[in-house]
């Protein structure tokens, strides 16, 4: 005899469940032994792509389902974050999202974006987002004092995939509390072309998540200048030394008189700032699905972030976790979304200098 996958995993979550779930519904009995549809909405081989298929496995466990996972890449994750939306809510299809990026584009570029905070039912969150400036390892720019110095005589290009990115919401709010003079470069497909950009020359410099760059940083590919947190981002020694824009010492504090700030306001700040990414890689659903089904969704994904062999997989690829319960994730989502409000209008004002 024969089996596909499908009625193994069925027979794995039969077994896992026991008696029990034999006298109790547990809103996922109809997803038992069937597919679901995972959305990435970015290209292949980037963060997203890669933790939707660390966790693959083990939430296949859990559920007793087969996952089949698809990119669905464009418009600054707007397509991917949109067929997520609108798919129906039976629990059938998944994904996973950029949490401070969308919140980032739907307050700043208008409601066509779908917002995490509303148009989404979180299942969990897996890991945080944390913001890093990084230059080519060959640029003449090494430090924050030099990338004052060049803003005195011409403004420093960055690389943007579009103007729906948490990369430019890090980016205005870095620029404003520094007091620098930037223009923006957009249309790069994703994280990989910014980062390929940056080595190239193409621009100066490049900021987005420091779990996108970490391969690069170690192989010494691009050179950070900034950690837009008060603590370090990483034990990675090439990070020991990097400078930072949060905290009483941080760079913020440092320019506050010069960007017009007073020290409490700048510090303010650069901490919201750092808390905005903090709603970090969500796995979520679309809006509406049946209370006990959500509830037994986010069980799952519990039960699958504490698998050992997850665990195990996700630190011989060395991507940091910091999980959260769906309950938990959709709070850190709400409390970013307040603290990205009053960077809005220095986002519209970038915006205003991207060339294409």
């Amino acid at each position: 005899m024969t089996f596909s996958r499908r009625h193994l995993l069925a027979a794995a979550a039969a077994g896992f469940s026991g008696c029990a779930s034999r006298q109790t519904k547990s809103g996922c009995e109809a997803l038992v032994g069937q597919s679901i549809r995972w959305i990435v909405p970015y290209p292949p081989g980037g963060s997203y792509d890669n933790f939707s298929r660390l966790f693959e496995a083990p939430f296949e466990r859990a559920l007793g389902a087969e996952i089949i996972i698809g990119n669905e890449p464009g418009g600054g994750a707007l397509v991917g974050a949109t067929k997520l939306r609108d798919a129906r809510p039976d629990g059938r299809t998944l994904g996973i999202l950029n949490a401070p990026g969308l919140l980032a584009a739907s307050i700043s570029a208008g409601s066509s974006f779908p917002s995490p905070a509303s148009d989404f039912s979180i299942v969990g969150r897996l890991g945080r987002a944390r913001a890093l400036l990084v230059t080519g390892a060959s640029s003449p720019l090494r430090s924050v004092e030099d990338l004052i110095a060049r803003s005195r005589t011409k403004p420093l290009v960055f690389a943007l995939t579009g103007a729906g990115s948490n990369n430019l919401v890090a980016i205005a709010g870095i620029t404003s509390l520094l007091g620098l003079q930037a223009t923006y470069l957009a249309g790069y497909g994703g994280s990989r072309e910014e980062t390929l950009a940056v080595m190239r020359g193409e621009v100066d410099l490049v900021s987005t998540s420091y779990e996108t760059l970490q391969t690069s940083v170690a192989a010494g590919d691009v050179r950070p200048i900034l950690q837009v947190s008060a603590q370090a981002i990483s034990t990675l020694p090439a990070m020991q030394s990097v400078a930072r824009l949060a905290g009483p010492d941080g760079w913020a504090v440092r320019r506050a008189a010069a960007t017009g700030r007073t020290v409490a306001q700048a510090a303010e700040d650069a901490q919201a700032l750092d808390d905005a990414f903090g709603a970090g890689i969500v796995v979520a659903a679309p809006k509406g699905m049946p209370a006990e089904l959500l509830a037994c969704l986010r069980s799952k994904f519990d039960a699958a972030v504490a698998d050992p062999m997850f665990l195990q997989a996700a630190k011989a690829a060395d991507r940091p976790l910091d999980t959260s319960n769906g309950v938990e994730g959709l709070k850190a989502i709400e409390a970013a979304e307040a603290h990205l409000s009053r960077f809005v209008p220095l986002v519209r004002e970038a915006i205003a200098r991207i060339r294409k």
